[in-house]
């Protein structure tokens, strides 16, 4: 990828994750990244070509961090551990990236709200698919219950790291508090032989 564009994406990331889609104008962008404006129109359309581009970056840059190297435990907690794993080096590799996302999921502009929502839900069912699959299932008390188990996970975690950690120390509170409430999800779904 071309630097200047890469400049322009890293700028995006952070104008939209702090403003959101509506108040984040193209000039917003261009003087962040130290470009001329004309430059982000011959990459993109428009401004919400660009903002729907950076979901799908966003996503890919997600998927390539949490693939990096097959996740091989079968056992529904371990995969979410190594998957928890990853998605906090996600988060700490590219933080506006992060912040994106999270704030995606909260935009409501008539303008963006359709295409943006069908994106958001095929990185969800991705991440839900990575969970559940090659899972034990018969570990369970109820075998559907891990679909629910795996969703429940995804909203606690993104609950907990709403706000990207700014130190070690807060980091490490965050990783227990995680830790703690899938502890907790482990004793209700899984089997008592299994806990």
């Amino acid at each position: 990828m071309d630097n200047k564009k890469q400049l322009l994406i890293n700028a995006g990331l952070k104008c939209f994750s702090k403003n959101g889609y509506e108040k984040t104008s193209i000039t917003d962008i261009v003087t962040s990244a130290n470009v001329a404006k004309g430059l982000l129109f011959y990459h993109f359309k428009s401004k919400k070509q660009f903002f729907l581009t950076l979901i799908d970056y966003c996503s890919f840059i997600l998927d390539k961090i949490v693939n990096n190297g097959k996740i091989t435990e079968t056992d529904f907690f371990e995969r979410i551990e190594k998957i928890m794993q990853k998605r906090i080096l996600f988060m700490l590799k590219t933080p506006y990236a992060y912040d994106f996302l999270m704030k995606a999921y909260f935009e409501d502009s008539s303008e963006i709200v359709n295409e943006l929502h069908e994106k958001l839900n095929s990185i969800d069912l991705s991440q839900l698919n990575l969970f559940t699959k090659k899972a034990d299932k018969y570990k369970f008390k109820n075998e559907k219950d891990i679909n629910a188990c795996a969703k429940m996970i995804v909203w606690i975690t993104d609950g907990i790291f709403k706000v990207t950690p700014s130190t070690k120390e807060q980091l490490k509170h965050k990783v227990v508090e995680l830790n703690n409430y899938i502890e907790l999800l482990k004793s209700r779904f899984y089997k008592e032989e299994y806990i």
